[in-house]
């Protein structure tokens, strides 16, 4: 679905291309990838500038998005297009990222970068993306890489990020004021926008002003503002934008029929949240992950549309776990809906039985009754297990572990080793049922190491031995040989999809370098298999591998803990 054209409105927003008149007065961002980054003749890579030696820190944890309004600014670097908002101490990488990788390598592996619901790429890929480091080697023209970066965050859905990175940059254009004003609407901040929108006109003229200025009127109340701006753009036959002619009239109180928006702005989009109604169209279709946010996040939107959409920008990284709380809070259920809500949940399904089981959880004191809807909601949430285990957590780390509830002991602990909480885990397996217990020994063993013994698997988990003993031995544990002797069975395997070749042989070649910054954009582009992580154990394994060679230990074992609940460990 489209709603910029990637690389001119990005690259145009920064003002680092210079296009003909009738070229800027071009279509909105829109939220799909970028083509590229870079020019398609790159010159010879020139030699590799001297730069001091890379000094490689253990993983940092996740990085949260930038709030909105949050006032960011490159960090180091002389040439912009490689700053960032996010350093060694703020959870990003070090200077020397890109060190010993040609610059026409980065813009490659970054334009490629996937659309995944893999938490742990996703971290991956925003941290690459938000990183302030020192150019890459090469002569190639760099202009429009960080505009590049900019338009494949918004790709991904990370619509804050997107917006801190473009106001770090440099303010050379009337474009870059457009892609600004447009990304706040995007990020939910329509009274920043306006305000920059009011302010620009005064120095820019042309249709899109004039329909800003229109959106901002209607969004703001200003109904007879808005009428007169509309009649105004007819009378000098503007270009025809059904859909935002029916919206604003709507906002004004006047009946108009909404035509489907296959395409939608972020102008449509705040003004359809603005007029509390329903995405027109099947909400299925719609693909990018920032629109989802801005459909889900619209107080307006009928409640059905709001949960779907926010469970799939929840599950793309979109909507942070306590964004997707807040839809859930806004759900309304009567009194005999939350009192039978186990029940209830069982016959409706999908996104309003988890939003029942949230709120029915929520509201419930005992520690009981709480438990039993909150292992029902992690029953629910299996295809995306992590994302579930962090919207319940607030809940969950207010039961204390205790003998009655042994029962849900193991659920307990499987969500808390999930969600990197290992000492909240193990008081949990303590009171578990023992054989429960033993189901979650392996996430146990991932979690914490050589402090954990070498568990047997439990029953019918034969065939996800091979990935478990060598995401055991990919963290730096040997495994006896005489447990790997009974699947060590010589024979044809079935084939697996695996990533191009020249990828694989690259990945191993960059961690043998220390090139920190190639190995992971290859490490993230062979470990996406659609927008999945792939379950491929020799995939998975070498990349575990792969991020302790590196320093990045933190990461490795969440990765590790990731592939091991996709296998059903």
């Amino acid at each position: 679905m489209r709603v910029f054209h990637a690389e001119l409105a990005l690259a145009l927003a920064l003002g680092l291309l210079v296009l003909p008149a009738a070229a800027q007065q071009g279509a909105p961002i829109r939220l799909a990838p970028p083509q590229r980054l870079a020019p398609p003749s790159p010159a010879p890579p020139a030699a590799e500038p001297q730069s001091p030696p890379s000094n490689l820190s253990p993983g940092a944890p996740s990085v949260p998005s930038a709030p909105s309004g949050i006032e960011v600014a490159p960090l180091a670097p002389v040439d912009p297009e490689w700053s960032g908002i996010l350093g060694e101490d703020n959870g990003g990488f070090p200077p020397t990222l890109w060190q010993g990788t040609p610059r026409s390598v980065v813009f490659a592996l970054v334009s490629g970068l996937p659309l995944t619901t893999s938490p742990t790429l996703q971290d991956l890929s925003r941290r690459l993306l938000l990183a302030n480091a020192l150019p890459a080697a090469g002569r190639e023209e760099a202009s429009g890489f960080l505009a590049g970066r900019a338009e494949k965050l918004l790709s991904m859905g990370f619509v804050r990020d997107a917006s801190a990175l473009v106001d770090a940059g440099p303010r050379r254009s009337e474009a870059a004021e457009r892609a600004r004003i447009e990304l706040k609407l995007l990020a939910g901040d329509p009274e920043t926008a306006c305000q920059e929108v009011r302010e620009a006109v005064r120095r820019h003229q042309g249709v899109w002003w004039d329909r800003a200025l229109v959106a901002c009127h209607a969004l703001a109340g200003r109904s007879a503002e808005a009428a007169l701006g509309l009649n105004l753009l007819r009378e000098q036959n503007a270009p025809k934008d059904a859909a935002f002619d029916a919206l604003v009239e709507t906002l004004g109180g006047r009946k108009a029929k909404l035509p489907p928006m296959p395409e939608p702005t972020p102008v449509h989009l705040a003004l359809l949240g603005a007029a509390k109604l329903p995405y027109p169209g099947d909400l299925a279709a719609v693909k990018a992950p920032a629109a989802l946010r801005a459909i889900a996040l619209a107080d307006g939107t009928p409640m059905p549309q709001r949960l779907a959409a926010a469970e799939r920008a929840a599950a793309f990284g979109a909507l942070a776990p306590d964004e997707l709380r807040s839809v859930y809070d806004a759900a309304e259920f009567s009194p005999d809906e939350r009192a039978n809500a186990l029940s209830r949940a069982k016959k409706e399904e999908g996104a309003r039985a988890r939003a029942l089981l949230w709120s029915a959880a929520k509201a419930q004191s005992l520690p009981g009754p709480r438990a039993e809807l909150l292992k029902a909601f992690l029953a629910d949430a299996r295809a995306d297990y992590l994302l579930a285990a962090r919207i319940v957590e607030p809940l969950l780390a207010e039961i204390a572990p205790s003998p009655e509830l042994a029962w849900f002991g193991a659920d307990a602990a499987r969500a808390l080793y999930a969600i990197g909480r290992p000492a909240d885990a193990r008081a949990w397996l303590a009171v578990a049922e023992p054989e429960a217990a033993k189901a979650v020994a392996p996430l146990a063993k991932l979690a914490e190491g050589s402090a954990v013994p070498l568990p047997v698997l439990p029953d019918g988990k034969a065939e996800q031995a091979p990935l478990f003993f060598g995401l055991v031995e990919a963290l730096g544990e040997s495994v006896p040989a005489d447990v790997w002797a009974p699947h060590l069975r010589p024979g044809p395997a079935e084939p697996a999809p695996l990533p191009p070749a020249a990828l694989l042989l690259a990945q191993h070649g960059a961690v043998e370098g220390k090139r920190l910054g190639e190995a992971l954009l290859l490490l993230v582009a062979t470990l996406a298999e659609g927008d999945r992580l792939t379950s491929e154990p020799l995939l998975l394994v070498r990349a575990v591998a792969g991020l302790r060679a590196l320093g990045l230990e933190e990461t490795a074992r969440g990765l590790a803990i990731e592939a091991a609940l996709a296998a059903g460990l």
